[in-house]
């Protein structure tokens, strides 16, 4: 039976690709869940309509939910904090376009791979 519902949310595997600290001109390829609210269309194509001149980070603050790993702020201290958590994500650049495809394909329900 099909069953709707009005807020709905859905968890998806992020690949993403950043610099190794440890090994100059190297990148660290890591996998994690995100845990995405589904936005409504309205809310969609506010933000993306015209990709150029979107917040797509913005979108993404409002679009994560949470997500699996560990986050230290500048103390060296665990943020524990959700909303702390997704703004901090959300600020790195390398992260936002491996997150805008995760939404987008677990919405389009393409296979997501670990």
């Amino acid at each position: 039976m099909f069953k709707l519902y009005e807020s709905a949310e859905f968890v998806w595997p992020v690949k993403c690709k950043r610099p190794n600290p440890d090994a100059p001109g190297k990148h660290i390829t890591e996998t994690f869940d995100c845990t995405f609210a589904e936005m409504s269309q309205a809310d969609t194509e506010a933000y993306i309509t015209n990709i150029e001149t979107q917040d797509i980070t913005a979108f993404l603050k409002l679009a994560i939910i949470d997500f699996d790993g560990l986050v230290v702020n500048a103390d060296n201290e665990e943020v524990t904090d959700p909303e702390e958590r997704v703004d901090i994500l959300c600020s790195k650049a390398a992260l936002i376009e491996p997150l805008f495809e995760a939404y987008g394909h677990g919405l389009l329900g393409r296979k997501g791979k670990n």
